[in-house]
C-alpha cells in the first residue's frame, strides 16, 4: 500500500509539472497581438494617466494587461498560473480528494473552442479581463461550498476578509461577472438562511465587496456614454435607454451569437456531458425503481443531449475539416436558438429526474443556472464575442466534474476505474498536447522569422517595409496578429515594436515572396 501511495503521489506531481511546462511553453510561443499592442505601448500609459475615465471600469483588468504586455517572463508566469488555476478550482469544487478531476478539468480547457481558447488562454488582453474574475468567483464558491453540507459551516477567521477582497476585486474586471457576483452574494445569503437558519460574516463581506466593486466600476463615465449611444468607441453599444426597436434589434442580433458561443461551438464539451449523463442514467435504470413516465422523460432528454452533441460536432469540427465554414449560416437563427433551448431543457431534466443525491443535484442545478445567469446580460450588449462566455464554459466544466465524481463514487472497483480513467485522460491530453505543440511551435518559428525580416528591412534603411501575414493554419489561434494597412492597429503595432511612425508598413499575404523569405529565414 505504501508503494502504491508513493507511486500515486509521483504520478500526481508528474501530471502537474508536465501541465505547467506545457502551458508555459505554449504561452512563450504565443505572440502579442491586437489590443496587446495598445496596452503595451504609450496608448496604455495614456489610458492609465486618465484613470481609464471614459474607457471602462475594468480597473484591475487594465492594470494587469499593462503588466503582462511589458514583460514576457511575467506574462508566462501569471498566465500559466491562471490557466491552470481554472481546472484546479473546478476539480476542488467537485471533490477535493479526487485528483482524477484535475486532468478531467484540464481536458475541459484543452477542448475549448478555438475562438474561446485564443481569446482567453493565449491572448494577454483577453486573459486579463476574463480569466481572473472567473477564478475569483470560483474561489468564493470554495469558501462557501460547505453550505451544501447538512452540518453547520465552519468559518475560518480569515474567511470574511478573503470574501471582502474577492468580492471587491472580482467586480473590477468584467461587467457581466460583476452583475453575477451581486446575484450570487444575495443567493448565498438566502440559501444559508433557509438551510442553516443563519447567515455568516463571510457572506455579508462578499456582498459588501461586490457592491463596492460594482459601484467603482459602473461610476466610470464610459457606461453612461455606452448606454446613451454616445460612446467614443463606436463598436460598443447597449440596448438601454433606447427605443423598443433598439432592444429588439440588439437582442435579435445577439440570439444567434449566444446560440453559437454558449453551446454550439462547445462540440467536445457537449460530447463529454452527453456521455457522462448517459452513464449516470444507464446505472440508474439498471438499479431499477424508476417509474415508466420518468424513464421516458430521461430517455428522451438523453437522446436530445446525444443528438445535440452530434449536431454541434457537425457544425464545428466537420464543417472545419470540410472547409465549409458557412454551415451554421444555412440554418435559420430561430431554429438554432430553439436547439440551444432544447439542449438546455434536456440538461435540466436530466439533473432534476436523473440525479438521486439531493446535495449533488443542488450543486449541478447551481452550475447550470449559473450558465444562464452569466449570459443573460449579454443579450443587450455589443460587441459579443467568444471570450464573454468563459464564465459559462467554466460552469459547464464544473457540471462535467460533478457528474464524473458522481459516477466514480458509484463505482465498485475504484482502483480499476482510476487506472482506466487516468489512462484515457492521459491519452487525450497527450494527443491534444501534440496538436497544440504542432500549432504553436510553428507560430513561434514564424513570429521569430517575421520579426527578423522586418528588422532587416529597417536596418537597411528602407522606408517601405513588408509585413507578411501568418499562414492560414495558425489563424484560429492568433487571429488579429497582423494589423490592417492604414488602420489604428498599424499605428499601435509600430508603437509596440518601436518602429518609426514615418515608415510605410505594407501588409502582404502568406503566399507572397516576402512571406517565403520569412519561411526561408526560419530554416
Amino acid at each position: 500500500m505504501m508503494e502504491e501511495t508513493k507511486k500515486s503521489k509521483s504520478l500526481r506531481l508528474l501530471t502537474v509539472l508536465l501541465s505547467v511546462a506545457a502551458v508555459a511553453a505554449m504561452l512563450w510561443c504565443a505572440p502579442y497581438f491586437k489590443d496587446d499592442w495598445a496596452w503595451g505601448s504609450q496608448v496604455g500609459l495614456d489610458r492609465l494617466q486618465s484613470h481609464f475615465t471614459g474607457y471602462n471600469g475594468r480597473y484591475l483588468g487594465n492594470l494587469l494587461v499593462m503588466v503582462l504586455t511589458r514583460s514576457l517572463p511575467v506574462k508566462i508566469i501569471l498566465m500559466t498560473a491562471g490557466v491552470l488555476a481554472l481546472p484546479l478550482l473546478v476539480s476542488r469544487l467537485a471533490n477535493k480528494k479526487l485528483f482524477l478531476l484535475f486532468p478531467l478539468s484540464l481536458l475541459g480547457v484543452a477542448v475549448m473552442p478555438a475562438d474561446l481558447f485564443r481569446q482567453t488562454v493565449v491572448w494577454a488582453s483577453g486573459f486579463s479581463n476574463y480569466m481572473p474574475p472567473v477564478l475569483l468567483t470560483l474561489c468564493y464558491l470554495l469558501l462557501v461550498w460547505d453550505l451544501w453540507d447538512d452540518t453547520a459551516p465552519v468559518q475560518s477567521k480569515w474567511s470574511p476578509f478573503c470574501a471582502l477582497l474577492i468580492g471587491g476585486c472580482g467586480a473590477l474586471f468584467m461587467e457581466h461577472v460583476t452583475l453575477y457576483n451581486l446575484a450570487l452574494a444575495v443567493a448565498v445569503l438566502i440559501f444559508s438562511k433557509v438551510k442553516h437558519h443563519k447567515t455568516y460574516a463571510t457572506h455579508w463581506c462578499f456582498l459588501a465587496g461586490a457592491v463596492i466593486g460594482a459601484g467603482i466600476m459602473f461610476t466610470n463615465s464610459a457606461y453612461g456614454f455606452i448606454s446613451s449611444g454616445k460612446d467614443q468607441f463606436t463598436y460598443r453599444s447597449m440596448a438601454v435607454g433606447g427605443t423598443v426597436q433598439r432592444y429588439f434589434d440588439t437582442i435579435g442580433g445577439n440570439i444567434i451569437r449566444i446560440s453559437n458561443y454558449l453551446t454550439e461551438c462547445n462540440a467536445l464539451m457537449n460530447v463529454l456531458l452527453a456521455a457522462l449523463f448517459c452513464i449516470v442514467l444507464h446505472r440508474l435504470f439498471k438499479k431499477g425503481g424508476v417509474t415508466k413516465g420518468r424513464r421516458v422523460w430521461l430517455t428522451v432528454s438523453a437522446g436530445i443531449l446525444v443528438a445535440y452533441a452530434a449536431y454541434s460536432c457537425v457544425l464545428t469540427v466537420w464543417a472545419k475539416i470540410a472547409g465549409n465554414n458557412d454551415a451554421r449560416d444555412a440554418i435559420d437563427p430561430a431554429w438554432r436558438f430553439a436547439f440551444t433551448l432544447l439542449f438546455s431543457i434536456a440538461l435540466l431534466l436530466c439533473i432534476l429526474l436523473g440525479i438521486q443525491s439531493r446535495r449533488r443535484k443542488g450543486q449541478m442545478l447551481f452550475a447550470l443556472v449559473s450558465v444562464y445567469v452569466f449570459c443573460t446580460p449579454l443579450f443587450i450588449v455589443t460587441p459579443l464575442t467568444a471570450r464573454c462566455f468563459l464564465p459559462c464554459y467554466a460552469m459547464f466544466m464544473l457540471l462535467a466534474a460533478l457528474l464524473f465524481d458522481l459516477i466514480y463514487r458509484d463505482t465498485a472497483d475504484k482502483t480499476k476505474a482510476t487506472r482506466t480513467a487516468g489512462a484515457v485522460f492521459a491519452a487525450c491530453l497527450i494527443a491534444l498536447g501534440v496538436f497544440y505543440a504542432t500549432v504553436f511551435v510553428q507560430i513561434k518559428d514564424y513570429s521569430v522569422g517575421r520579426e527578423a525580416y522586418v528588422q532587416a528591412q529597417i536596418d537597411r534603411g528602407e522606408k517601405k517595409i513588408y509585413l507578411p501575414m501568418y499562414p492560414a493554419y495558425t489563424g484560429d489561434y492568433i487571429r488579429g496578429s497582423t494589423p490592417r494597412d492604414g488602420s489604428v492597429w498599424e499605428e499601435r503595432y509600430k508603437m509596440f515594436y518601436h518602429i518609426d511612425p514615418d515608415i510605410d508598413l505594407v501588409i502582404v499575404g502568406p503566399n507572397t515572396p516576402q512571406a517565403k523569405a520569412v519561411l526561408a529565414q526560419e530554416k
